[in-house]
């Protein structure tokens, strides 16, 4: 069922993005940095399954915290530097992601990578959250948060389109993003999950 609301989300956003913006450079410079975030979107879904194993013998031997607070602090150790890296370089990077295209879409690249980048590692660290409820054998918490999320980045994405052009879309995953990772990880919280040794 979050699968569904997430991709009816995702189509809902398609829509309003083909509707409101069409095609120009504007969206091709927005989508040249969609890419980027939707390959490391694609390696956080790859991330949820290789972490299980791990994950769940940590839960039956009692550092299920431990083990969870360790992924966590070993992705910020690469998110955040990487983060800031690419906020600093936004503009080669636009420049180099849209190629030959017109000045304006190495803009909104450049705008819009900025905040897809840190986006797409949240998603990786609700991953994290949503395999460690798994490992407690909870499932529904983790799926209402990305379904949660995705509801809500649409929403915002259709709320600032107009004040704030097409990367409101980025701000929109961003949101997404953090809703998808905070439901999880309240309810680890409220279950005492996260404590214990390192």
């Amino acid at each position: 069922l979050a699968q569904l609301v997430g991709a009816l989300a995702a189509a809902g956003a398609g829509a309003l993005l083909a509707h409101k913006f069409g095609r120009n450079a504007e969206t091709d410079g927005f989508l040249s940095a969609y890419a980027v975030y939707l390959v490391l979107v694609w390696a956080a879904q790859s991330f949820r399954m290789v972490v299980v194993p791990d994950l769940t013998r940590a839960a039956e031997e009692g550092r299920l915290g431990g083990e969870a607070r360790s992924f966590g602090i070993a992705y910020l150790a690469l998110a955040v530097p990487v983060s800031v890296l690419v906020a600093l370089s936004s503009s080669r990077l636009g420049d180099v992601m849209t190629g030959s295209l017109p000045p304006k879409a190495a803009h909104v690249a450049a705008r819009a990578i900025v905040v897809l980048v840190p986006a797409a590692f949240v998603q990786l660290l609700a991953a994290l959250a949503a395999r460690a409820l798994a490992a407690l054998d909870s499932y529904g918490t983790a799926a209402a948060g990305f379904a949660l999320g995705a509801l809500m980045g649409l929403g915002v994405f259709a709320a600032l389109a107009g004040s704030h052009g097409i990367v409101a879309l980025a701000w929109g995953l961003a949101v997404g993003a953090a809703v998808a990772l905070a439901v999880p990880t309240v309810a680890l919280v409220r279950r005492g999950a996260l404590g214990g040794k390192r």
